[in-house]
C-alpha cells in the first residue's frame, strides 16, 4: 500500500480522515483505530512525539466527522536495552546526570527486555515504567486524554502476540523470503524469534529450532548486535521453552506488523526511517504472513532544534515536559498540526512559532484576516487541535507579548506572590486593559513563569538582564552635556508616568534633538541600568524598571 500523499488545498489531517472512514464502511468496521507506538529505553523527545500526536490528530477529527474512532499507542517494552543514556528525566520530566558508577551498574543490563531492567530512580518497578510514565505525563501534560495505552509485556504475557508467532512459524519459509529480499545480513536460517534466556535474563536466546505442535522452541544464547554497534553479549546456555506467553518476542519487522493487525489499525505515521526501512517489509509480512491489510500510513519528516538534529551528543533532545515549560500546551501542539511531509524548525532563540501561532488565533477569533479562504479554514482546523482534549476558548485569551512577559520575569522576583506588582506593571506598558478574571490572570502569570524559564536557559543574552546594583566604574566619564540633557527628558518623563508609546516617541526624538549618536543614546541607558551595551526594548525596560530607573538617572545627575 502505498504511503499517504497530500493535497495542500486541504488540511492534511482531514484528508486521511477521510480516507479511514471511507475504507471503515467499505469493510464495516464501527471504530477506526488510529495507532502508533514507542520504545521506552529512554526519554522519548519531541521528534518521537509525532507518531503520536498526529495519528490523535486524525482520530479528533474521524470524532469530529461523525465517525467513532480511538486513539492506541504501544510501548514496546519487551525490546533489549542497548546502552545507558548519560542523562535522563526523573517523573517530573527533569534532567539528571549518571555518574560514571551509575552508568556502570547499569550497564550489566544491557541486552535485558527493557521491562526486566531496574529502574535508574527507584521510583518504578521497571526501567520500562519509568520512561513509559513520563511519557504518558508527558502526553497528558499536552492535553491528549484520550488515549489507550498498552504494553507489549502484557500482550505477550496475555497470549495476544501468540496467533502471529505461530503464523510467522508455520510460514517460515515466505518469512525468510521477505527478510532475506531486504536485509543481507540475515540468513536462510534465520527465525524471526528471540527468546529470553532462562540463565542470564537476556534476550539473546537464538532459536535453532521449534515445533508446531508442542508449539516449543529451542535455542542458544548467542550474543546480538543491536543497530549495529551494541553488543548484548551471551551466557552460552541451551533450553528448551514454549513460545507462547512472554517467554520471548517477535523480531521488530515482525512485530511491527502484528501490533497493527491485532488492534484493527486503520491509521498509523511514521517517520522517514521507517518509510525507507521497515515499512516494505512490514507491508509484506502483514499481507502474506498475517492476511491482515496495512493501515493508511503516512510518512512525516524529521524536523531540527536551532537547525540541528536532536541527538544526545549534541546536548539538544527535548521532552514535552521541557516544551511545556516554555511555551503554553497548544502553542506546542501547534507544531505538529503542519503538513507532515516538509521539514521544520523549533528555534529556540526567537521563539517564531509562538508568534505564528498568536496570528493563527487572532485570523481564528475574527480579529486579523486570513490571506484567503482555504487559510482561514485551514487555520481553524489546527487552532482545535491544538487545545486536544481541552476546551477551547470562547473569547480570545489574553496574551501578554512573549518578549514583555520574559522582561517581567526578571523585574518581579516571585510574580506568583507578587501578583499586584506584575499586573500594575501591565497596565503601565498598556499590556492589560480593564478587569481580568480568575482564570486570565492565572493564564497571564502562568506565561510569565513560562517566559522565565525559557529567557533564563534558552534566550539571547540581550534579553537577559538583572538591574546593576552599583553604576559601572568609568560610566560618567561617558556622560557629556547633550547625554545629559537625554537623561534628564527620560528622568522627567517617567516621573509624569507617560505611557509606553508616549516614552517610545521621546527616546526616538531625543537623539536627533540633541545630536547624539543613536547607538551611543541606547548603550548609555543600557549601561546605567544593566552595567552591559544592549538590552530588551528601552521603553519597556524602563517602564517595567520605573521606580529603579528614576532614581538612578537623579544619582547620575547629582555625580556630573
Amino acid at each position: 500500500m502505498p504511503v499517504e500523499k497530500f493535497s495542500e488545498a486541504i488540511f492534511w489531517a482531514e484528508q486521511v480522515a477521510k480516507k479511514a472512514i471511507e475504507r471503515a464502511k467499505e469493510e464495516g468496521i464501527e471504530v477506526i483505530t488510529c495507532r502508533s507506538g514507542q520504545t521506552p529505553s529512554g526519554a522519548k523527545h519531541i521528534g518521537n512525539f509525532n507518531d503520536n500526536v498526529r495519528s490523535y490528530f486524525v482520530a479528533k477529527l474521524i470524532q469530529q466527522m461523525g465517525y467513532k474512532a480511538r486513539h492506541v499507542q504501544t510501548h514496546d517494552d519487551m525490546d533489549p536495552l542497548r546502552k545507558i543514556p548519560v542523562r535522563m528525566p526523573d517523573l517530573d520530566g527533569r534532567w539528571h546526570e549518571l555518574s560514571k558508577e551509575e552508568i556502570k551498574r547499569l550497564s550489566k543490563f544491557v541486552g535485558f527486555p527493557l521491562c526486566r531492567v531496574p529502574d535508574p530512580f527507584g521510583c518504578c518497578k521497571s526501567w520500562a515504567e519509568h520512561f513509559e510514565k513520563v511519557w504518558e505525563e508527558g502526553c497528558k501534560i499536552a492535553g491528549i486524554k484520550m488515549t489507550e495505552y498498552y504494553r507489549n509485556e502484557d500482550l505477550y504475557r496475555e497470549g495476544k502476540f501468540n496467533p502471529y508467532i505461530e503464523l510467522v512459524f508455520e510460514r517460515i519459509e515466505k518469512a525468510r523470503e521477505i527478510i532475506l529480499e531486504h536485509q543481507r545480513t540475515k540468513t536462510k536460517e534465520y527465525v524471526p524469534f528471540w527468546v529470553i534466556c532462562e540463565n542470564c535474563g537476556r534476550i539473546t536466546g537464538k532459536v535453532v529450532s521449534f515445533d508446531l505442535e508442542s508449539k516449543t522452541v529451542e535455542y542458544v544464547c548467542t550474543n546480538r548486535s543491536l543497530a549495529g554497534k551494541y553488543n548484548t553479549g551471551c551466557c552460552g546456555y541451551k533450553g528448551c521453552v514454549s513460545w507462547e506467553n512472554g517467554t520471548g518476542k517477535l523480531d521488530w519487522q515482525f512485530e511491527w506488523p502484528a501490533q497493527m493487525h491485532m488492534f484493527n489499525t486503520i491509521v498509523e505515521p511514521f517517520g522517514k526511517d521507517h518509510y525507507e526501512g521497515s515499512w516494505p517489509i512490514c507491508q509484506k509480512v502483514i499481507t502474506s504472513i498475517y492476511d491482515g491489510k496495512p493501515p493508511i500510513a503516512f510518512v512525516y519528516e524529521m524536523f531540527l532544534i536551532n537547525g540541528k538534529k536532536m541527538s544526545a551528543r549534541h546536548g539538544n533532545v527535548f521532552t514535552v515536559q521541557d516544551m511545556v515549560r516554555i511555551m503554553e500546551p497548544e502553542i506546542f501542539l501547534y507544531f505538529y498540526t503542519k503538513r507532515p511531509l516538509k521539514q521544520r524548525e523549533i528555534n529556540l532563540k526567537n521563539l517564531a512559532l509562538i508568534f505564528e501561532f498568536e496570528k493563527a488565533e487572532r485570523i481564528y477569533f475574527g480579529v486579523e484576516k486570513a490571506k484567503n479562504e482555504k487559510e482561514e479554514r485551514n487555520v481553524r482546523i489546527a487552532y482545535k487541535l491544538a487545545w486536544a482534549d481541552r476546551p477551547i476558548p470562547k473569547k480570545i485569551p489574553v496574551r501578554i507579548p512573549y518578549f514583555h512577559a520574559a522582561i517581567i520575569a526578571q523585574v518581579v522576583k516571585d510574580v506568583e506572590k507578587e501578583q499586584e506588582v506584575v499586573f500594575k506593571l501591565l497596565r503601565k506598558t498598556g499590556h492589560i486593559k480593564g478587569e481580568l478574571n480568575e482564570e486570565e490572570k492565572k493564564s497571564v502569570i502562568e506565561r510569565i513563569k513560562r517566559a522565565r524559564n525559557w529567557v533564563l536557559s534558552y534566550g539571547p543574552e540581550n534579553l537577559r538582564f538583572k538591574p546593576l546594583e552599583r553604576l559601572s566604574e568609568g560610566i560618567l566619564s561617558k556622560i557629556d552635556e547633550k547625554m545629559k540633557k537625554c537623561i534628564a527628558d527620560v528622568k522627567n518623563a517617567l516621573m509624569r508616568n507617560v505611557s509606553k508609546e508616549e516614552l517610545e516617541t521621546l527616546l526616538f526624538d531625543l537623539p536627533r534633538k540633541y545630536e547624539v549618536p543613536v547607538k551611543k543614546f541606547f548603550q548609555t541607558f543600557y549601561e546605567i541600568l544593566l552595567g552591559k551595551k544592549e538590552g530588551p526594548r528601552l521603553a519597556l525596560l524602563l517602564i517595567s524598571l520605573r521606580d529603579f530607573a528614576i532614581k538612578r538617572l537623579e544619582e547620575i545627575e547629582k555625580l556630573l
